[in-house]
C-alpha cells in the first residue's frame, strides 16, 4: 500500500511540474537603409523578464546572419502554471567586424498563465 501511495504522488508530481506556458515568438523589423548594407553583417537579439532590469549584452539570445533578414522566431522561456510574465526585446545589427549598434526601440510581449478562480454559485435542482 505504501508503494502504492509513493507511485501515485510521483505521478501527481510530475503532472504539476509539467503544467507551464510554452510558445514562441516571431519578431520583425526594418532592414538597415541601403547605404548601410555593406556594414550588416547580421543582427543579435536580446531578451528580458519584468525582473531583470538589464538586458545581458554578453549572451543574446538569438544571431540572426544577414544583411536583409528582417525576422526571426524562436522559443519562450517557460512561464509556470499560475504566474504572469513580461518579455522585453531589444535588437542590435553588429558589423562583419563585430561592432554593434545601439539598441532599437524596445518591444515586449506579456504571458498570462494565472489560473482563474473557480466559479462560485453553481448549483443543481431536481424539478420532477
Amino acid at each position: 500500500m505504501k508503494k502504492k501511495m509513493l507511485f501515485l504522488a510521483a505521478i501527481i508530481f510530475c503532472i504539476t511540474v509539467v503544467i507551464a506556458f510554452a510558445g514562441s515568438l516571431e519578431l520583425a523589423w526594418d532592414p538597415n537603409p541601403e547605404s548601410e548594407q555593406e556594414l550588416v553583417a547580421g543582427y543579435r537579439i536580446f531578451l528580458r523578464t519584468s525582473s531583470q532590469p538589464t538586458y545581458d549584452y554578453e549572451n543574446p539570445v538569438a544571431e540572426v546572419s544577414g544583411r536583409v533578414t528582417t525576422t526571426h522566431e524562436f522559443t519562450l522561456p517557460d512561464v509556470a502554471e499560475g504566474q504572469l510574465e513580461t518579455f522585453y526585446s531589444v535588437i542590435r545589427a553588429f558589423s562583419f567586424g563585430g561592432v554593434e549598434s545601439a539598441d532599437s526601440n524596445e518591444v515586449s510581449y506579456t504571458v498570462d498563465n494565472r489560473i482563474p478562480s473557480a466559479p462560485t454559485g453553481y448549483r443543481c435542482s431536481f424539478k420532477p
